[in-house]
């Protein structure tokens, strides 16, 4: 058996360069944090936003390298919305829920900032390939979880159970399913056995389906916890969530990570989340001292990279915007109907009526922060108003029909969806938008809505996006109706280490899916984070696939 590292992947001696090409990861890999100020560049991409960039891979290093660093203080960062329902980082629903949960939870394996499986951070110390579909994991000695319990393999074999179990409803199931079993040799050896060789599990472990959740506290109730999650291994624990106000988590006294200066990650106290809806609103918190945090609104970025009083922090192409559809409930289960929405968007007219032209436009549902995978999908329908009109006249509806649309309550939401509902008025197409605070649930949950207007934040592997959203049993396609052509293109690509020919796998599903209509894709959205000068390391905010990261902040000041 050989161990699974940088020296060694998949039980063959490889370099570096070729583990990245083997682990379906490019050279660079998806990591695309930007720095402006604070000794950062700033190089401007043909979108009209930051070129995305490599951020350091391995450990933190001070901004300001000739400050020692200060441990202790409070983060306060405002968010436009709180967690999607659920802290459990098995059953929440929301992109946005990440930077909430990989403070509490961290996965058996976790990837670096390049988006490679690393071990430096992983709960799992060792992972060796016994065979292409054997792998072996050995935990690391006496990890805590919240609760004061111990972390066993017994817990391995409970967690990928649990997320495998249709009634527990974890978004993350399609991808843990090709784990047929665990095997528990003694309380630090587990060994996984797959029905395929898949190049992808090892990332995937690395997000939701592979967070380890204490068996302890999860048992007292999943609702329970869904509310208070005290049962992570990660460098905070849960503190509180006050809906509609603030998330709060203080450090983890027992967190086994050590930082540059020897002691116990994290070097913060405390983190504080702010509810706060409206990003304007955000921005004069940020400048009257109450968050070091904000996403600030598109409309002030030229003023705030140009004065320099904050740093500037971004990522291309951490998710698309657009809108999902039910293929399984009328109408939207007419593929021509679908065919006349996504021609009737104008995608460059929103992009610059909501985004101050710093997105750029979508043509597929994988990102160009994806960086080996992605191709432009040439097929892929655009503004094409006459065209609309012709495939409504194909469907069952050519006179106009009435689709439902749940919204997040955010201003912004509510904007979008009212330049979407002009656009489709001209195609007599009448868009009910319905805002909930759960809007989410609507559409893959109860799944009695028609659309769902949102996004999806990008995995670092892009199996994990197509087995989520477009798979058949994949969580956010709601219906989940069958396509077997598409089901075995995303096995294909799965099973393959050759980078090249997962790319060609990809390329054929985007032509399924632009034909097909799954989702409607209108922009590649870039992320943007301005912080208070106090605020250090800002430079490793965004992680591989563009979500943010906070266990080696620190405050000077």
């Amino acid at each position: 058996m050989d161990r699974i590292d940088e020296r060694n992947y998949w039980g063959r001696p490889m370099r570096r360069r070729n583990l990245l090409r083997a682990s379906g990861i490019g050279a660079v890999g998806l990591a695309g944090a930007a720095l402006i100020g604070c000794g950062g560049s700033s190089d401007k991409s043909s979108n009209g936003g930051d070129a995305a960039k490599s951020a350091p891979a391995g450990g933190a290093k001070p901004a300001d390298k000739t400050v020692a660093i200060k441990r202790g203080g409070k983060l306060n960062v405002a968010v436009g919305a709180e967690p999607l329902g659920s802290l459990n980082p098995h059953r929440g629903q929301g992109g946005g829920d990440h930077k909430f949960f990989w403070t509490m939870f961290e996965g058996l394996v976790q990837y670096n900032r390049e988006g490679v499986p690393d071990t430096k951070y992983s709960l799992a110390e060792a992972f060796e390939a016994v065979d292409p579909t054997t792998i072996k994991f050995t935990l690391r000695q006496g990890i805590k979880y919240h609760d004061g319990t111990t972390m066993k393999a017994e817990d391995v074999r409970y967690n990928i159970a649990k997320v495998q179990s249709e009634a527990y409803k974890s978004a993350a199931r399609a991808q843990i399913l090709p784990v047929t079993k665990v095997d528990v040799v003694d309380d630090r050896t587990a060994i996984f056995k797959l029905d395929k060789p898949n190049a992808a599990l090892l990332t995937i472990l690395g997000d939701r389906g592979g967070q380890m959740v204490s068996p302890t506290a999860l048992e007292k109730g999943v609702e329970a916890f869904d509310r208070k999650p005290l049962g992570g291994t990660g460098p905070f624990k849960f503190v509180e969530w006050v809906s509609d106000s603030r998330v709060r988590v203080q450090k983890n006294p027992d967190y086994w990570r050590k930082g540059v200066d020897g002691n116990a990650l994290p070097y913060l106290d405390e983190i504080e989340w702010k509810v706060i809806p409206d990003n304007n609103v955000a921005l004069a918190s940020l400048e009257s001292g109450e968050v070091d945090i904000v996403a600030p609104p598109l409309s002030e970025m030229d003023r705030l990279e140009k004065g320099g009083q904050y740093q500037i922090t971004s990522f291309v192409g951490s998710s698309w915007s657009g809108m999902y559809f039910n293929l399984k409930l009328a109408p939207t289960d007419d593929v021509n109907l679908r065919r006349a929405i996504a021609y009737a968007i104008d995608r460059e007219a929103e992009n610059k009526a909501l985004n101050f032209n710093r997105f750029q436009i979508a043509t597929g549902i994988l990102t160009p922060a994806a960086k080996w995978a992605y191709e432009p999908v040439p097929t892929a329908p655009k503004f094409d108003l006459a065209k609309a009109k012709e495939y409504l006249a194909k469907s069952k509806y050519p006179n106009g029909t009435k689709i439902t649309c749940t919204i997040a309550t955010s201003q912004e939401a509510a904007t979008r969806g009212a330049l979407w509902q002009d656009m489709l008025k001209k195609i007599n197409v009448q868009l009910e938008l319905i805002p909930l605070q759960t809007y989410t649930n609507r559409m893959w949950v109860v799944q009695d809505v028609n659309a769902l207007q949102a996004g999806f934040s990008i995995r670092a592997d892009p199996d994990g996006t197509l087995s989520e959203v477009v798979h058949s049993k994949g969580f956010y396609n709601a219906g989940h109706v069958e396509n077997p052509q598409l089901d075995d293109i995303i096995a294909k690509a799965r099973e393959s280490y050759d980078t090249k020919e997962r790319k060609k796998y990809y390329q054929e599903a985007e032509k399924i899916l632009a034909d097909q209509v799954y989702d409607v894709y209108s922009t590649y959205s870039a992320q943007f984070r301005a912080s208070r000068k106090r605020v250090q390391n800002v430079d490793l905010t965004f992680g591989a696939e563009g979500k943010e990261r906070y266990d080696e902040f620190w405050l000077n000041g």
